[in-house]
């Protein structure tokens, strides 16, 4: 579970020393959870980048409850489905299919993100770089993808946050054989030793700050530039 007895250390004490001892247990949860998050996200990003486009250019919008059925529908009633399915493929348990598992809520999350920015960009600006002979590869990534730089980023905190946050899929399709610092949490809490408890809400609250303060500095850094470049 990555925990336990500390004769030495008294309940909800978060010392230096409780710090130190706990990161052994620690890092594997942790690696996993940054490994699994920043995968997902990227994914997600990139399909509901992929599902905008193609709806752009196919002119045809389906519904919005068709790309977000995975924050619609119940998700313990879901996930078992999947489970099974997941049964009926293959006995393997990493990683991969965990990433799998979370990437219906971080292409949800992103979709709903990026859905408002990306059909509001002008296509005026495409159109003049079109007339300067750009392909539709350079007007989109040299336009449109600037543009949706701050949006892009965060979609991805958001993703990654979501990812994190995630206890029914990691538990289910991987058997509990892989850990993360959110599964390692939920277990921790079910024992009597509140500042392990403490350590592990702490570490997992923090990794969501600070995708959003990373994107927040990041998002402000490009406006400045972009503001720069025009004035």
């Amino acid at each position: 579970l990555g925990w336990h007895n500390h004769s030495s250390i008294m309940t909800g004490d978060l010392s230096v020393t409780l710090w130190q001892e706990e990161w052994f247990f620690m890092q594997t949860p942790l690696f996993n959870s940054l490994n699994i998050a920043f995968v997902s996200a990227m994914l997600g990003l990139g399909t509901s980048l992929l599902a905008l486009e193609l709806q752009r250019q196919s002119r045809r919008y389906l519904p919005d409850y068709v790309w977000l059925m995975a924050i619609l529908l119940p998700q313990l009633s879901m996930v078992y489905g999947w489970q099974v399915m997941h049964t009926g493929i293959t006995g393997s348990y990493h990683s991969a299919w965990i990433i799998v598992s979370h990437l219906p809520f971080t292409f949800a999350y992103s979709y709903l993100v990026l859905r408002g920015p990306f059909q509001s960009i002008n296509r005026h600006y495409e159109l003049v770089a079109a007339s300067f002979a750009y392909t539709y590869w350079q007007r989109w990534w040299r336009v449109r993808f600037m543009l949706l730089r701050p949006a892009l980023l965060s979609a991805f905190a958001l993703a990654f946050s979501v990812s994190i946050a995630q206890y029914i899929p990691t538990l289910m399709i991987g058997a509990g054989r892989v850990t993360t610092i959110t599964t390692e949490a939920v277990a921790v809490a079910s024992g009597n030793q509140q500042g392990i408890t403490a350590v592990y809400i702490l570490v997992q609250a923090l990794l969501p700050f600070i995708a959003f303060l990373v994107a927040t500095v990041l998002a402000q850094r490009l406006r400045g530039s972009f503001d720069a470049q025009h004035h």
